[in-house]
């Protein structure tokens, strides 16, 4: 006779933690300013500095990542945050207890990312998006899928999604519009979800004994293969000077593109 048994690896399934890391704010493009203001007069070079490229991303209407220069003190000011850093309800040391909010699959979270000329000079600006999972040891997982990861993007007509680039990792969008001194652009994303499907993306595992009564027992146990893993989602973003800026974007992303008056548009 044959009896079945059921052990389930998780009885809850969870995210171990949840890690999201801002990117840096990397100012690739310092390169291809500087090759652009190379080949204008000494008088544009004297008027027009790399330092006076700043930018600055927000979450949700808040600073997380910023690169400014400081003229009054020729320092540059720079720094990141977390994101999604209030994304649950947790206690002021960061530890779990009973009463802190639990990560839940399928709920959309708010992410609304946006990008601030914080510089001296107008700019257009990329940024790439990255999603990626991590183990226990803070080791990156490459067979587990970022797809699910949903950061979901709303580019609308002011994003241009830059496809030859863009991978399941990684996402690049540019804004297709001059951003000037102290403007903001509209959001590129607004939610970011875990998806429900990792709740069925399983392994079982069947072993059979046989007891002293006589029964053979089957034993199925059952493991959440995304389960104690990290999920991370980084954010960076680029910006090159307005003159010549078509040579600019070339010259530090490599990629070609047509700026016509004040927009920006993809070869």
């Amino acid at each position: 006779m044959t009896k079945l048994k059921k052990i389930v690896s998780s009885p809850i399934f969870s995210i171990a933690a949840v890690v999201l890391a801002a990117g840096l704010l990397v100012f690739s493009s310092i390169r291809g300013a500087r090759a652009a203001l190379n080949i204008e007069s000494d008088d544009y070079r004297a008027h027009v500095e790399l330092y006076d490229t700043g930018v600055t991303l927000n979450e949700n209407g808040k600073r997380v990542a910023w690169r400014d220069y400081v003229g009054e003190s020729s320092t540059w000011d720079e720094g990141s945050l977390a994101l999604c850093a209030d994304m649950l309800d947790t206690n002021k040391n960061g530890k779990a207890d009973e009463g802190d909010e639990k990560l839940k699959l399928g709920k959309a979270y708010p992410e609304v990312l946006t990008v601030t000329n914080s510089g001296a000079i107008n700019e257009f600006v990329r940024v790439t998006i990255t999603k990626y999972w991590l183990d226990s040891k803070g080791n990156k997982a490459n067979d587990l899928d970022p797809k699910y990861i949903d950061l979901h993007l709303t580019p609308g007509t002011a994003w241009i999604l830059d496809a030859s680039s863009t991978t399941a990792e990684r996402t690049v969008l540019y804004y297709n519009q001059l951003l000037t001194v102290g403007s903001t652009t509209p959001a590129l994303s607004d939610t970011l979800t875990l998806s429900d499907s990792l709740a069925t993306i399983v392994s079982q595992e069947e072993t059979k004994e046989k007891k002293a009564d006589g029964y053979t027992y089957t034993t199925i146990k059952t493991t959440y293969l995304y389960d104690g893993y990290q999920f991370v989602i980084e954010a960076e973003v680029d910006a090159v000077q307005e003159h010549n800026a078509a040579q600019a974007v070339k010259s530090a992303w490599g990629r070609n593109v047509t700026v016509s008056g004040t927009t920006l548009s993809l070869q």
